[in-house]
């Protein structure tokens, strides 16, 4: 009786370590799973960030290009990028955005031939969709104000290369003669650096705190 009562006190202590040894290793597992997981949340967001940068530059050079050479595509480009982001219109689906925009303006594709389309998503539902943090929501709005304020200053350029503004009465007008050197002027006056150098540190604290968060 003493002998079986050890066997089974032995066998009781040996089946307690096993299950111990796997809930040990499924704690290890969930944990790998959870940070794999915050690893893949954070270069979502991330390239979602990345993106944005991309299209902030893309968005500078149409502007420069339009007030130099009075091309309209480059507008209509340019519109068209700020009407996705706004959720205005739908993105382009399976794509690599960036570089579709990118091939847009180099003629390789058609901005109105879009490859599929889902649902208009702004920026902010986006990264939403992605649980950006309240912080980095605050840091994306930030951004969007930043880009509204340089926004006034490209549409007031935009009406003047198309003969909309009258730089001597600083009104729009609907009749007026095209002034590219005022649109140039006013792409590359002092208040229009100091608020594109406001978008480029609002983006510059978005990427660090989406950065930070793992």
């Amino acid at each position: 009786m003493k002998l079986r009562s050890v066997s089974r006190s032995f066998f009781a202590a040996v089946l307690l370590a096993l299950i111990a040894n796997v809930g040990f290793l499924l704690a290890i597992r969930q944990a790998e799973v959870a940070v794999r997981e915050a690893f893949d949340a954070r270069d979502r967001t991330l390239s979602l960030v990345d993106e944005l940068v991309s299209e902030d530059d893309l968005l500078a050079q149409l502007v420069q290009s339009f007030t130099t050479t009075g091309e309209t595509r480059y507008l209509t480009i340019y519109y068209d990028i700020l009407a996705v982001r706004d959720g205005e219109k739908p993105a382009p689906q399976g794509v690599d955005l960036a570089l579709y925009w990118r091939e847009v303006v180099a003629g390789r594709r058609s901005g109105s031939k879009q490859p599929s389309t889902g649902s208009p998503r702004s920026l902010i539902d986006r990264m939403q969709q992605l649980a950006f943090s309240q912080a980095e929501l605050a840091d994306a709005r930030k951004v969007l104000e930043c880009a509204t304020a340089l926004q006034s200053i490209e549409k007031v350029a935009f009406a003047a290369t198309q003969g909309l503004y009258d730089g001597r009465t600083e009104q729009f007008v609907s009749d007026g003669k095209p002034d590219l050197a005022l649109a140039v002027r006013l792409v590359h006056s002092p208040q229009y650096e100091h608020r594109r150098a406001d978008l480029v540190a609002a983006v510059s604290r978005l990427h660090d705190d989406t950065r930070a968060r793992t």
